[in-house]
């Protein structure tokens, strides 16, 4: 299944990491304006999949259910409130992204368990960026390869023990270009 959504979403997102500000991390030019950006759209685009992933956990397995929280977008609040003073100010935002099958969890999943590896890397240049030196504490972009490691191998494990008929790939695709669309959408309305 794995195979599926990486071959199956491979141009999406390419596209969505070119437009993802986390590129002036990588190149140590980014602002504390463009870090606030950055914080807010991840904000937006990991608590709504989070929370239709946890409006929905009953479609999913068990074994799945331990993937399901809302970590990453509380550690981004915790971030946003610690570097910005309109925090308070941030209201949900509408989208038609909604969950209703194991396959379309796994695929939401997918998106947002395998973009933690790519904070691996951001968080290894964020000491770099001479513009963040006065964050003290990140929570989100904060570098624990063990355990992001772990939890991409455990939730790789749990996935490929699920049979999965053809219509259950293109579901779970499908639910995976969604959610990279979420990020895509948010990275062009914030």
């Amino acid at each position: 299944m794995l195979n599926y959504l990486k071959q199956g979403t491979e141009t999406l997102h390419r596209e969505v990491e070119k437009s993802n500000l986390a590129k002036y991390i990588l190149d140590h030019s980014i602002t504390l304006e463009l870090y606030k950006k950055l914080l807010i759209q991840n904000y937006h685009s990991y608590l709504t999949i989070e929370e239709q992933l946890g409006q929905n956990i009953a479609v999913v397995n068990d074994n799945l259910q331990s993937f399901i929280d809302t970590e990453k977008s509380d550690k981004l609040w915790r971030d946003i409130k610690g570097i910005s003073s309109f925090a308070q100010e941030l209201n949900p935002i509408e989208t038609n992204f909604f969950i209703t099958s194991e396959a379309e969890a796994i695929g939401a999943l997918y998106v947002i368990e395998g973009s933690m590896l790519g904070g691996l890397l951001i968080s290894k240049h964020l000491q770099q960026c001479e513009s963040l030196q006065l964050i003290k504490t990140h929570h989100f972009f904060k570098s624990n390869p063990k355990n992001s490691m772990k939890r991409w191998k455990n939730f790789s494990e749990t996935v490929n023990n699920i049979k999965f008929s053809d219509g259950d790939r293109e579901k779970a695709i499908v639910s995976a270009q969604k959610s990279f669309l979420i990020f895509k959408n948010f990275q062009e309305k914030i």
